[in-house]
C-alpha cells in the first residue's frame, strides 16, 4: 500500500511537473506570438514613418528642379 502510494505520489508530482512546463511553453509561444505580431505592427510603421519621409524628400526634390528651371 505504502509503495502503492509512493508510485501515485511521483507520477502525480511528475504530471504536475509536466503541466508545469507545458503551460510554461504554451505561455512562451504565445508571448513570442505576441512579440512577432507587435515586431510587425513596428516595422510597418516605421515602413509607414519612412514612405514619409521619402515620398517628402521626393517632394522637396521636385520643388527644387522645378526652382532651379
Amino acid at each position: 500500500i505504502y509503495i502503492h502510494t509512493y508510485i501515485y505520489t511521483q507520477i502525480h508530482t511528475h504530471i504536475y511537473i509536466y503541466m508545469c512546463i507545458y503551460l510554461y511553453v504554451c505561455i512562451s509561444i504565445c508571448v513570442y506570438i505576441y512579440m512577432c505580431v507587435y515586431l510587425y505592427v513596428c516595422i510597418s510603421i516605421c515602413v509607414y514613418i519612412y514612405m514619409c519621409v521619402y515620398l517628402y524628400v521626393y517632394i522637396y526634390m521636385c520643388i527644387y528642379l522645378y526652382v532651379s528651371i
